[in-house]
């Protein structure tokens, strides 16, 4: 569904309906679920998470992991959202469920808003480095749990 969505995306009208039928079946969930797939972030996800997984049980559990707890571990930034309030949300969700990877992805006029959120929250949080994603009209950035096994490349601990 969520490749279908971005087939849709220059058809607002199909794309609402869609949006709407996979809600009503599937809930809230399952639309952030698809979204994450249409804007491609599930691709870099899997890139960022086969660089610090050593089997494949490991692997499937970081996948279901991501499916099963996407509204603990995921946050879309939208152009309207405050960075106070997001930045503290951001926060509450990590240290209250200490995630391996937790995801800050945005698109369009919010990726200048979603660099600035996730800059604040590295300076709050301890132990995390953040990797950025970024094509020319979305971002995403990877915040993982700092262990020798789980390497980052571009680190923002320093803002």
């Amino acid at each position: 569904m969520g490749l279908t969505l971005r087939r849709l995306e220059e058809h607002p009208k199909q794309l609402g309906d869609l949006r709407d039928k996979i809600v009503n079946k599937y809930d809230i969930k399952g639309l952030h679920i698809a979204q994450f797939i249409q804007n491609g972030f599930f691709g870099k996800f899997l890139g960022n998470i086969l660089e610090r997984t050593s089997t494949p049980e490991k692997l499937k559990f970081e996948i279901e992991n991501l499916l099963k707890n996407i509204e603990r571990t995921v946050i879309f930034i939208k152009q309207a959202d405050n960075e106070d309030i997001k930045t503290e949300e951001i926060v509450t969700k990590i240290q209250a469920h200490s995630p391996n990877l937790f995801i800050v992805c945005s698109g369009g006029g919010a990726v200048t808003k979603c660099g600035n959120i996730t800059k604040r929250v590295m300076k709050r949080i301890s132990d995390y480095n953040a990797e950025l994603y970024k094509t020319r009209y979305k971002e995403i950035y990877f915040i993982n749990k700092s262990e020798e096994s789980f390497t980052a490349k571009t680190e923002l601990n320093s803002f």
